[in-house]
């Protein structure tokens, strides 16, 4: 089997699971060992990956060997690399003791064991919150962006540290974040909209307003300030753009929660709020930085809120048919799993 049909067909038992796991009820000890396997899987899956399957590895592998090079007081106070984030850079060095393939299968660990930490303990589904997950984003992140796989594993962490009201804890975390990947500063100004956006018609609002600056063009002008970083200005030129299609699913979700809450299914108090809250600041800096090649992974990092928003708002629909239909969307979501990963080729 080579490696597209290796990875369809894991995603496909995957699949199984979480559609049984949706229609089904599973005992809890048993969910819970079904998907330590699934994740031990796909991390094996992720740290196997071969060596010169796509241009990142390539520029990884080459980054980890100039690292090696490099004194850990040069590191600390005299980079002069490209790449300026201490905790990777590090963590690189570490591994020059080692390995490169011991480096990806270290991350690889970490990267997915965060995640699936997080949507055990938060979804009721946590089966099928990792599939789509899997299928929407562990082909480009995971897979290929390991220090954005790993920088925002720490950056869910971090936020919701904060939803439960750990603040301290939720600031060391973030700076961990922030040491592999500058994508984790997407946390500032998500903290800084839930402190300062109480009601749920703010974030209405919010994207309104995200949706009159995506029709001004307005980031344009913005990504030319002389203050942002060398390492921002030169994705300028680059052709690329945000997804639709995960926007569109982004607002399907939100479509789906307001209705259950119309229903009076979810509490004003309910956890699920937060997620929504969320998952509509992701919507706004997805219209806003529709156009640029690296900021419209902002907006890609917070869908993981919407995932598991999701997932619990069909936990509590309660209604067969609902159940079904979501079963349907898997299959879809299936499909295009399987895209991105063939994507991830050219």
């Amino acid at each position: 089997m080579n490696l597209n049909s290796v990875y369809f067909f894991i995603l496909l038992i995957l699949l199984l699971f979480a559609v049984t796991e949706n229609i089904l009820t599973y005992r809890s000890k048993s969910k819970n060992i079904i998907f330590l396997i699934l994740v031990i899987v796909f991390i094996c899956f992720c740290a196997s990956r071969p060596l010169d399957f796509d241009k990142d590895i390539q520029m990884y592998q080459a980054y980890f060997l100039e690292f090696c090079n490099y004194s850990y007081s040069d590191i600390l106070f005299n980079n002069t690399h490209r790449i300026r984030e201490k905790g990777y850079i590090l963590i690189n060095k570490f591994f020059c003791s080692f390995g490169f393939r011991e480096l990806i299968i270290f991350f690889a660990i970490l990267g997915i064991s965060v995640k699936s930490y997080l949507l055990q303990k938060e979804s009721k589904l946590p089966i099928t919150a990792f599939f789509i997950y899997v299928a929407l984003f562990l082909p480009l992140r995971e897979y290929t962006q390991i220090r954005d796989a790993t920088a925002t594993s720490f950056l869910f962490f971090a936020l919701f540290l904060y939803q439960k009201r750990k603040f301290y804890l939720s600031i060391f975390v973030f700076l961990i974040a922030f040491s592999f990947h500058a994508v984790a500063l997407i946390y500032l100004p998500v903290i800084f909209f839930l402190s300062i956006l109480k009601k749920e018609i703010h974030y209405v609002y919010l994207l309104l307003f995200g949706y009159l600056l995506f029709l001004l063009q307005s980031l344009k002008w913005v990504v030319t300030l002389p203050f942002l970083p060398d390492q921002l200005l030169r994705y300028n030129s680059f052709e690329g753009r945000g997804s639709v299609l995960i926007l569109l699913f982004a607002v399907l979700i939100i479509a789906l929660y307001h209705y259950a809450k119309a229903l009076g299914k979810i509490d004003s108090d309910s956890k699920l709020n937060f997620y929504a809250k969320i998952t509509y600041i992701g919507l706004f800096f997805g219209l806003v930085t529709f156009d640029h090649p690296v900021l419209s992974r902002l907006s890609n990092a917070l869908v993981f809120f919407a995932i598991i928003l999701l997932t619990e708002t069909i936990v509590v629909l309660k209604n067969s048919y609902s159940k079904y239909v979501f079963s349907l969307i898997l299959i879809i979501i299936y499909y295009f799993g399987m895209r991105n990963f063939v994507l991830i080729n050219y």
